[in-house]
């Protein structure tokens, strides 16, 4: 047997995926890889869903990929320099956060870690063989970890442990239902079509997104405007102890605001003037705490400097504009 041949065999002595149902996310720079990993989980037993036929992005990739992605319980993002680079992935990755898929981030060149989760541990195929990189997949959800083993040892014959974990789920319980108190951030990911909004819910109980999303450009020549969620369905409840992170795009783009004289600033003489202003992101939650008829609602404002978003200004201002330039 060839060494090619040897190469291409799947590995024998793996755990089994019996049971396991998972969506494989990758750039198509990287497709040899993705194809081989699928079939090494196929032949371990596992379901696995990898789109082969170069899916391209409009109606029939967003049914196809969100209907996979709602299939499947786990959720394999195979990164690479190409592969945190591609903004079909990070549509990928938005929607597996949102339906809350375990995720499974296989590192196979090395690159930096995609901002939604740059906290992750990943599957390291850099500085580990194939085989063993296939194992610490299929590891990750057919075996309890020693330490649920050792405590539920523990817990069987030492009274004074059991005692302890019923103190301690007491506790946990109590956490969970404390009020929901909602922050939220705008990540700064330089995406030129559209914004991340990041929503984290301190308390243990759910909050509500009740209104849109407002964009306020304060002493800016640009219209206030509300802003559109990319999901099919965005987020209403935001989790207890949970992030949420929202894709927010403007279908209809931005309008100038008119100066004095009945003349407007091009898209280009805004850019110039983005440095040193701040805009204001608003969105409105309902905490679980009862709302009174006076105050149903607080806005959370998020501010931000200008030319943090200007790629994504500028993709969405007019190119021209009605009445000629400003005078300078």
């Amino acid at each position: 047997m060839t060494n090619a041949q040897m190469a291409e065999k799947p590995p024998t002595d793996v755990p089994s995926g019996r049971g396991r149902s998972i969506f494989i996310s990758y750039s198509r720079k990287d497709k040899k890889f993705a194809q081989k990993l699928a079939k090494s989980l196929r032949d371990a037993d596992a379901k696995v869903w990898i789109d082969e036929n170069d899916i391209r992005i409009g109606e029939n990739y967003v049914k196809k990929i969100t209907a996979a992605i709602e299939e499947h319980a786990e959720f394999l993002i195979i990164l690479t320099p190409a592969a945190v680079q591609s903004e079909f992935m990070d549509l990928e990755l938005l929607e597996a956060l949102e339906k809350k898929r375990a995720l499974l981030p296989v590192m196979w060149r090395k690159c930096k870690l995609p901002l939604l989760i740059k906290n992750r541990q990943y599957f390291d195929f850099v500085s580990f063989s194939y085989k063993e990189g296939l194992a610490q997949i299929l590891r990750r959800k057919s075996e309890r970890p020693p330490w649920y083993r050792r405590l539920w040892g523990y817990i069987r014959e030492t009274p004074v442990v059991a005692i302890f974990a019923i103190v301690a789920s007491t506790l946990y319980t109590a956490h969970r239902l404390t009020p929901s108190h909602t922050s939220a951030t705008l990540l700064d990911d330089h995406k030129p079509a559209a914004l991340t909004l990041q929503l984290q819910n301190h308390g243990g109980r759910s909050s509500t997104i009740i209104g849109g999303y407002r964009l306020r450009f304060g002493d800016l020549p640009i219209v206030d405007e509300p802003l559109d969620s990319a999901q099919t369905q965005p987020p209403a409840v935001v989790p207890g102890h949970d992030m949420v992170p929202v894709t927010l795009i403007k279908k209809s783009g931005f309008e100038p605001k008119k100066l004095p004289g009945d003349c407007y600033l091009t898209a280009k003489e805004i850019g110039k003037r983005l440095p040193g202003h701040n805009i204001t992101l608003e969105v409105d939650v309902e905490e679980s705490s009862d709302p009174t008829p006076d105050r149903p609602f607080h806005t959370l404002k998020i501010h931000f400097p200008a030319e943090q978003i200007g790629p994504f200004l500028m993709k969405g201002l007019p190119t021209d504009v009605p009445g000629g330039n400003c005078a300078p």
